[in-house]
C-alpha cells in the first residue's frame, strides 16, 4: 500500500533513488521519518504545487545512510532527516519558483537554494 504524505505526494516519491539496488531499503528507512516528511510535503511542497498549479518533480528527497553515502551527501544533510527536497516545477523557471518561495510565499523553509548550471557542469547558486 502506498503511503500518502499529502494530497499530491507519496513516500515513494520522496524516497525515490536512481540506485535501484538501494531503492527498497531507502523507502523502508524513510518510513521512520514519516512525521518530518509529512510536514515537508504538507507545509512546503503541496503549497508550491497548489500555487503554481503544476506538478512538483522531486529530484532528491529522503536519503538514507547508504543512498546519502552513494551520492556523496553531507553526513548531517537534512535529506537524511526527511527535512529537505530538491525539486523543480516543470514549465516554471527555477528562479521564479525561488523568488516566490523566498519573497512572497510565507512558507516555513530553512534553506532555499536555487541550483542552476552555467555552462557544461559549472554550477552556481
Amino acid at each position: 500500500m502506498t503511503l500518502r504524505l499529502s494530497p499530491s505526494f507519496t513516500i515513494g516519491e520522496l524516497s525515490r533513488t536512481g540506485n535501484t539496488a538501494l531503492a527498497d531499503a531507502n523507502e523502508a528507512e524513510a518510513r521512520a521519518f514519516v512525521v518530518p516528511l509529512t510536514a515537508l510535503c504538507v507545509n512546503v511542497l503541496q503549497p508550491i504545487r497548489d500555487h503554481f498549479k503544476a506538478p512538483v518533480s522531486i529530484n532528491s528527497g529522503f536519503r538514507g545512510a547508504a543512498v546519502n553515502a552513494k551520492v556523496g551527501g553531507a553526513s548531517k544533510s537534512q535529506h537524511c532527516r526527511g527535512e529537505a527536497a530538491d525539486f523543480s516545477v516543470p514549465g516554471v523557471p527555477l528562479l521564479d519558483v525561488y523568488r516566490w518561495i523566498v519573497e512572497e510565499s510565507g512558507l516555513p523553509w530553512d534553506q532555499c537554494i536555487a541550483e542552476t548550471r552555467k555552462g557544461p557542469g559549472m554550477p552556481f547558486t
